[in-house]
């Protein structure tokens, strides 16, 4: 006990073996504690932090080796999930202060907790231990499972590299179908007025070609507002309304004028939908594919995240990529992601839309 209590003091981590009964106390006061599991008394062992069950003592450092590849192990696959939840909260938390279309649905959020990255978070129980892993020094029994390091580097660090890279394709894609970044910024919540199917974008007209709107016939603003419905860009339902001639600001006068809402952009991609069978530029369901967009980017950001986080202190190309059930689990994320891509009556259902990669 005397010896032990001098080491620690001097800040030196103690291990102690023993077997009888008198081992106990300093077996108990020790950092690491030791028992025989064959000659070893009971008290001993219940005193232990670790028993031998060979009562050999070069598995000492075996023990002590798949104790630090299992904590190394479980900071990984908490790191790995960490970084995938910051592209998952803030989007919510930029939709609420900006008023900007949602940049991804809670659906798609299930997809990737319970979908792609269910799999490879998994994937890290089996990971092989790093090289010089024995070279450490002890930890300190400060250093918990989860740490403030741990929480910077997942969710601020690598999880806002992820979330901008996804909000970025989210914008690009928004702005190939017609619609700029910050034309976006506090609209979530405008009007429009439906126009018929039949109608077709005349940018000369007073109406802008609804003609809906021009056989109303109302002489206030009022009247119109009465009259209009708030755009729905979570679901499908208006994936048919073209918003140059529905997404309108009405203004009093003699006679009624109004004015686009958007300043819109060229379309650069002529993508037709799957629900409406109608262009998708200038519609509602271009937020669709720019969820989509966000969805794949964050999947692919994933998948080079697996290869970041497998190791913590050596290099990937020193390390080498051995885990077969890693290899298994960005396959199956891969697989789910073109899945809800391409597979038509799965993307209608998860919102999800093709040729977004």
């Amino acid at each position: 006990m005397i010896i032990v209590k001098a080491c620690q003091k001097l800040g030196e981590i103690v291990a102690v073996t023993g077997d009888g009964v008198n081992d106990s106390p300093a077996i108990k006061k020790a950092d690491l504690g030791i028992s025989m599991g064959i000659t070893g008394t009971d008290v001993a062992k219940d005193a232990a932090s670790m028993v031998l069950l060979n009562d050999d003592f070069s598995s000492i450092i075996v023990g002590i080796e798949e104790g630090r590849k299992i904590f190394d192990n479980l900071k990984k696959a908490i790191m790995y999930i960490a970084s995938s939840q910051t592209s998952e909260i803030v989007p919510f938390i930029v939709l609420l202060i900006f008023q900007i279309p949602p940049p991804i649905s809670t659906v798609l959020v299930l997809c990737i907790d319970l979908g792609t990255d269910l799999i490879p978070a998994i994937s890290f129980a089996y990971e092989d231990t790093e090289i010089g892993i024995m070279t450490r020094r002890p930890r300190s029994k400060e250093d918990h499972l989860v740490t403030i390091k741990l929480f910077v580097q997942g969710y601020g660090f690598k999880g806002f590299i992820n979330y901008f890279a996804c909000q970025l394709a989210w914008f690009i894609v928004m702005n190939d179908f017609g619609f700029p970044a910050f034309q976006l910024l506090y609209t979530n919540g405008i009007s429009i007025y439906l126009h018929a199917d039949s109608d077709l974008y005349n940018p000369t007209s007073p109406y802008f070609g609804n003609s809906k709107l021009a056989a109303a016939g109302y002489t206030k603003c009022s009247d119109f507002t009465s009259n209009a419905q708030l755009i729905d860009w979570l679901y499908s339902r208006q994936a048919s309304t073209d918003l140059r001639m529905s997404a309108l600001n009405c203004h009093e006068g003699t006679p009624l004028t109004f004015t686009p809402i958007y300043n819109y952009s060229d379309c650069r991609v002529q993508q037709i939908s799957p629900i409406s069978n109608r262009p998708v530029c200038f519609t509602s369901e271009a937020v669709k594919y720019a969820q989509s967009s966000y969805f794949y980017t964050n999947f692919v950001g994933q998948l080079f995240n697996n290869i970041v986080t497998k190791t913590r202190r050596e290099s990937v190309f020193t390390q080498g990529m051995h885990n077969m059930n890693m290899y298994f689990g960005m396959t199956t994320e891969l697989m789910i992601g073109l899945i809800l891509a391409y597979v038509k009556p799965i993307n209608v259902v998860f919102g999800s839309r093709d040729n977004t990669f």
